[in-house]
């Protein structure tokens, strides 16, 4: 990605216009198109809207602000891209403008979240971990309480003739 980085602001306007446009209109045309639809190759990502793309719907209901009643969203449903590098990323896209601003902190924002997800996976390991030491302790204090009822129970199945 850092190779591959394109210095967006620096670009000139006209050339970021036609970048923004093509980009939403190419969202916006190829709902529901049973083809990928590439939208253009950048910082060393296809940006494609996928085969099939369904907008999502915003949810039903949104708190009014004035008086904190729940209201029907007037939002209409939210179109998205797929960034596809060595993994395929998902981005809403809501509107022309800004587009091209989030599909650039998306991918600034790629090393953070890798960190991320690495802390988060070493937690999980260390969960796992953890979890794993306390059956096996839980197992051997279950067996060494069963094991004297087992010998108890025999004894009395004995006794009762069964």
């Amino acid at each position: 990605y850092l190779k591959n980085k394109i210095d967006y602001s620096n670009l000139p306007y006209q050339k970021q216009k036609e970048m923004r446009e093509r980009l939403y209109n190419l969202v916006q045309a190829n709902q529901n198109n049973p083809n990928e639809t590439e939208i253009f190759n950048y910082q060393g990502f296809r940006i494609v809207v996928p085969a099939y793309m369904i907008p999502r719907m915003p949810a039903n209901k949104t708190k009014n602000e004035e008086d904190s009643n729940e209201v029907n969203n007037p939002n209409k449903p939210i179109p998205y891209i797929n960034i596809i590098g060595k993994n395929t990323y998902y981005l809403e896209i809501e509107s022309e403008a800004g587009s091209m601003v989030r599909l650039n902190n998306f991918l600034e924002n790629l090393p953070n979240q890798k960190r991320r997800y690495e802390d988060t996976l070493k937690s999980l390991e260390n969960k796992l971990y953890n979890a794993k030491q306390e059956l096996a302790k839980q197992s051997d204090g279950y067996v060494d309480k069963i094991q004297p009822l087992e010998q108890e129970f025999k004894v009395l199945k004995k006794e009762l003739g069964m």
